[in-house]
């Protein structure tokens, strides 16, 4: 095995890490005086981020002469002193190779850019500009920079443009240019391979090829001047001949290379990189775990922990999909890097001390017990956090982040609230952090310089207490931890960096649960705590008898909880399994006495080898069905399960394979079947009938309820969709259904989509709950999409089908009333808006027959209960408000006398979002209701400042900005909503000021102030926030923007006044409103018409036309 496959590497950033000169920077002298302790942690390797020479605008990857090194750092001396003493020790070393561009001071470019005839000028891209009619000079086309901005970079003395991915600071090469690329290969690899390093980590290693027309990138943010394009510079026509090519440099070195793969989600694209047969590199990192949580497309554009357990639950499996023994490539396993905050800060726990420790170890039992090479950043070890929020914002350094904050700055006309969510994104993700000096002691400075220094970069505030030195001396300490964990991962290479990763339930909120099986007979099972309470777990059954407690990072004894962020790692061998000959198998094949003893007895059957055919079966004390991996035949095959085969149906090849899943059977997963003829199979009715009656004997009876299920000719419940597909929606529901809707959670419809064929009423849910998660969070709303509309209409339809009719001593649930109001929801969606008028009185009937606003109706209920019935009944409350007021349908549910009381089992944040929501609509009240549909000639000014006052809460606002973006687009754009709808009710009836008056809503000019209070906040939030909302917010935008054009319209304003930024404001709504697909089922042709006479108006105004 290579060296590599079984390594940890430690990441080292020079700046950051030691000064060994007192000038307040990093260098390599003081990497090289530090060696014996990196040895010491039991590290196999070392990677230096860019040491060369450089003009330091993005730390070093801006590089002006590969063959020299920057000089605060120590020289090329220092270097080759650094290779020796590392091999000297064992240890190997990788420098970064920054290749993608060079810095604009470096020779090369210099003399591109000297003249268009220059021999280099083609060593860099070079495009002519483009002009508009007027002459306006243009880019040669929209991408955006990974830092912000423009790619394209005007060169006055050349008249040309030039592109960098990055900071203009920093041109792109040209690979397609072979002179270019052997430069490269001479200058930045082969001139540092020879003097004995072992490698490089590759910067950015799959945007060397761009595909040479430069086409536009589609517009994903009207918003934004500058579109997303990593989909066009990515993974680009001729990357893999480009890497090929290096990797016949690499080779004759013996060189090991891992990449840093953005942008590459699918499994087949990562291993062309990776396939040990395609010889290009030796593994990749991939993003999906880091990335978890930051906003798109804009990376800060989000909220802290703005993640849940199954996403990252998904997101790890992916991860971990190249290292399932069906392939031949290699994989990585990191938290953090120099691009990445600290992990503790981002998915631990830092507000106490204990917490701190604690999640810090958890973390570390997580990243280092994953598959593939292990990457430990600096610090990381003795668990390094984030900056604290009180740093102003001069302490971040980062052009990335100095980019970002310059960007909201100027986006929103330095508005507090949005600078102040800008800050709070930084302080969460932030690549500043991970450049935050070593902490070596209590000293001042940390010891990362001299006392009497000036670091380059603020050290943190709690350096005194979280060091090398304190931690050295603890044996309990996180950096002990580390060392003990990394000692671990070098005695069982078959599990930690090679086993095959098995997420036991993905669908996990709170715990992490996860198995790693060996080649041989020893499996890993790993609990992790991911929360800061105790929670419930059940390793009795998944540990067997045979069982080692590896390392744990509390004193809890007890295999049915876990304590506040505690993780365990326990070892399994094979003694603990039970192993059938195949004469055994095929006589339970066949239906004998023994089968169903065995069975019965011993629990599913597997097997993990086809030369000898050996089968396994789990003790009664061991987990779930799980297959082992056969070390001699590592592919799967199309038909590897015997049921499957037996009912004339196509095996999906899992372990637990999707047929077997769906019918409810034992699954017996071999990876090499032998064939049968047809002749001899048996019929599919009767085998799914023995094989639920062996797997769940004491379940005989087929109808539930008094109701006999729809059965196919087989005595089967039809289903027209997989369990499969259902459990697929059941992460989205979590994410954007649930948190709006909070009554059924997804692990009440995990269970039920396992009762889909045994209970009608259960299907029925089950079928609108797909349909209306699919109805909120379709890439386009579902008048835009046909297939997607389809597909929703056929649930709903499936829906209503297996719905039992009332009957005499029918009782409503919760579920029921659920249903009718996603029922409702859905026909919104597709436009048919008496039929969810219809099923939403239907939702308001079940919520009367449950006695919810009547206390006796709630006395005898558990608090969980009654707290989520309370919800439902305001859920409906506020489907109802907004249905009178948007389809003018009178509203008959009164509010409840109080909010739903506290429910500590569901996510503060969440409550806080739906309490406030509510509030939201109680300002409809029934005076407002009454002046909206009816007689407004009673209106007064007292009542519009009134609903001002309730309108305009300053601490409201302040509330809301910490609650996530989804609930932030809702309730704000709501409130806009309801003061826009205030201010018509007021025009109705009350002669309204032409000038500011102290109630502005009594004002002519309100929407128009409205309207730019509005822009500086949907700037600040992704287009997800809103369209993952359905039609809801985008009908409320529509009504904000119709008032806002009439306003325009029929005010008198002279040119020059408050105009024009009038009309940018409306040009930008427009833009944002119009870029939802589905917008044009609200009926925007009047809207059209008024944008065409505001041109007609204005013509003066500078893009005036961009309206039409």
């Amino acid at each position: 095995m290579s060296w590599w496959k079984n390594a940890t590497v430690y990441q080292i950033y020079p700046a950051s890490f030691k000064d060994s000169n007192g000038d307040g920077i990093g260098d390599i002298p003081g990497i090289h005086a530090q060696l014996d302790y990196i040895e010491s942690l039991g590290v196999d390797a070392i990677w230096l981020c860019p040491m060369y020479d450089s003009p330091q605008h993005d730390m070093g990857y801006d590089i002006s002469n590969y063959e020299a090194v920057y000089p605060p750092y120590g020289t090329v001396k220092d270097v080759e002193a650094l290779i020796e003493a590392c091999h000297e020790r064992g240890m190997k070393i990788l420098l970064d190779l920054v290749i993608n561009h060079t810095s604009h001071e470096h020779a090369w470019f210099k003399e591109s850019r000297s003249s268009k005839n220059s021999p280099k000028r083609d060593w860099y891209i070079w495009r002519p500009a483009k002009y508009d009619a007027d002459g306006t000079r243009r880019p040669p086309n929209n991408w955006r920079s990974c830092f912000g901005g423009s790619v394209w970079e005007w060169d006055e003395e050349t008249q040309e443009y030039y592109l960098h991915l990055f900071a203009p600071q920093q041109p792109d090469l040209n690979w397609e240019n072979p002179a270019t690329r052997a430069a490269i290969y001479e200058s930045a690899m082969e001139f540092w391979l020879r003097k004995g390093i072992d490698g490089f980590r590759v910067d950015t290693v799959n945007m060397y090829s761009k595909p040479s027309d430069f086409p536009d990138a589609p517009v994903t943010d009207a918003s934004l001047q500058w579109q997303s394009a990593h989909h066009l510079f990515c993974n680009g026509p001729r990357i893999h001949e480009y890497i090929r090519e290096m990797g016949q440099v690499l080779l004759k070195y013996n060189a090991m290379t891992v990449g840093e793969l953005p942008h590459c989600p699918e499994v087949g694209d990562v291993l062309r990189y990776v396939s040990a047969k395609e010889k290009q590199l030796s593994m990749v990192f991939q993003f999906e775990i880091v990335d978890l949580g930051a906003g798109q497309p804009l990376r800060y554009d989000t909220v802290p922990r703005n993640w849940k357990l199954p996403q990252l639950r998904q997101r790890t499996l992916v991860t971990q999909r190249l290292m399932d023994g069906t392939t031949d490539g290699w994989s990585t396993a990191f938290l953090e890097n120099h691009d990445q905050a600290r992990s503790v800060s981002r998915w631990g726990d830092d507000t106490t001390p204990e917490l701190w420790a604690r999640s810090a170890k958890m973390l570390s039992m997580f990243v280092a017990s994953l598959s593939g090479t292990l990457y430990l950043y600096q610090g990381q070890e003795i668990g390094m956090v984030n900056a604290p929020s009180s740093w102003p914002i001069n302490e971040y350094k980062d052009v990335e982040s100095i980019n970002f904050y310059r960007f909201v700055r100027e986006t929103t006309n330095d508005d507090p609230i949005a600078l102040a969510k800008a800050k709070v994104a930084l302080q969460h993700l932030a690549r500043d952090h991970a450049r935050l000096p070593m902490q070596w002691d209590g000293t001042a400075n940390a010891g990362f310089t001299t006392p009497e220094a000036t670091p380059w970069m603020r050290v943190h505030d709690n350096h005194q207490s979280l060091n090398v030195k304190r931690q050295n001396l603890d044996g309990q300490s996180v950096l002990a931890f580390w060392r003990q964990m990394l000692r671990l991962r070098r005695n069982y290479p078959d599990v930690f960096a090679c086993g095959v990763f098995q997420d036991t339930d993905p669908q996990g909120e709170s715990v992490f649960l996860f198995e790693k099986v060996g080649e041989g007979n020893r499996k890993l099972v790993v609990a992790l705590n991911f929360t800061s309470k105790t929670q419930k777990v059940d390793l009795v059954n998944r540990l067997g008898r045979d069982y080692k407690l590896l390392i744990q990072n509390g004193d809890g004894e007890s295999l049915e909880e876990l304590q506040a962020y505690e993780g365990r790692v326990y070892l399994l061998t094979l003694s603990s399994w039970c192993a059938f000959s195949v004469e055994e198998l095929k006589l339970m094949e066949k239906g004998g006495g023994k089968k169903k003893r065995l069975v019965n007895d011993a629990g599913p059957i597997l097997t993990i080898s086809s030369s000898p055919s050996i089968y396994l079966r789990n003790s009664p004390l061991s987990p779930p069905l799980t297959p082992l991996i056969d070390s001699h035949h590592m592919q799967r095959t199309s038909q590897a399960c015997e049921p499957c085969k037996r009912r004339k149906v196509r095996c999906n090849g899992q372990p637990r394979c999707q047929q077997c899943t769906h019918t409810g059977i034992p699954c017996i997963y071999a990876a090499s079947p032998a064939r049968r003829s047809r002749k001899k199979t048996v019929g599919r009715g009767r085998i799914i009938a023995e094989c639920r009656e062996l797997h769940a004997p004491n379940n005989g009876t087929k109808v539930r309820n008094g109701l006999a299920p729809r059965l196919n000719e087989d005595g089967v419940i039809t289903s027209h969709s997989t369990p499969t597909f259902f459990l697929e929606q059941l992460d989205k529901y979590d994410r954007y259904v649930y948190p709006m809707s909070p009554v059924v959670t997804a692990a009440e419809i995990r269970e039920m989509i396992f009762q889909i064929d045994t209970h009608r009423d259960m299907a029925s849910f089950v079928y609108v709950f797909a349909a209306v998660t699919l109805n909120l969070t379709c890439s386009e709303p579902v008048q835009r999409a046909p297939e997607t509309s389809e597909r929703i209409a056929t649930l709903l339809t499936r829906s209503l089908e297996l719905r039992s009719p009332f009957e005499f001593n029918s009782k409503p649930s919760i579920v029921t009333v659920m249903r009718s109001l996603f029922t409702q929801m859905c026909f919104v969606g597709l436009r048919k808006l008496d039929l969810g008028f219809l099923y939403l009185r239907e939702a308001i009937s079940l919520v009367y027959m449950l006695r919810i606003h009547e206390k006796d109706g709630m006395r005898d209920l558990e608090d969980k209960e009654r707290c989520r019935r309370q919800r439902a009944y305001w859920e409906c409350f506020i489907h109802e408000r907004f249905t009178a007021l948007t389809y003018y349908r009178p509203p008959c549910l009164p509010p409840l006398s109080a909010l739903p009381d506290h429910d500590p089992s569901i996510d503060a944040e969440l409550e806080e979002g739906f309490n406030k929501t509510i509030k939201n609509f109680s300002i409809v009240d029934p005076q407002f209701l009454d002046f909206w549909l009816g007689d407004r000639s009673t209106v007064t000014p007292d009542w519009v400042a009134n609903k001002q006052q309730q309108l305009d809460n300053p601490e409201w606002i302040t509330e809301v900005s910490r609650l996530p973006m989804i609930w932030q687009a809702d309730l704000i754009i709501t409130r806009h909503w309801l003061r826009t709808l205030t201010w018509q009710i007021a025009l109705s009836n009350i002669l309204l000021s032409s000038s500011a008056t102290p109630s502005m809503l009594l004002s002519l000019s309100f929407p128009l102030q409205l309207s730019n209070q509005l822009r500086q906040f949907l700037v600040t939030i992704p287009r997800e926030s809103v369209g993952i909302h359905g039609s809801g917010l985008l009908e409320k935008l529509f009504e904000i923007a119709n008032t806002i054009t009439d306003v325009v319209l029929h005010l008198c304003h002279a040119l020059g006044d408050d105009t024009v930024q009038y009309i940018h404001d409306i040009l930008f709504l427009k833009h944002f409103v119009f870029s939802f697909p589905g917008f044009a089922n609200l009926g925007p042709i009047s809207l059209t018409q008024k944008f065409e006479m505001i041109r007609d108006k204005y013509p003066e105004i500078k893009d005036i036309e961009l309206l039409v």
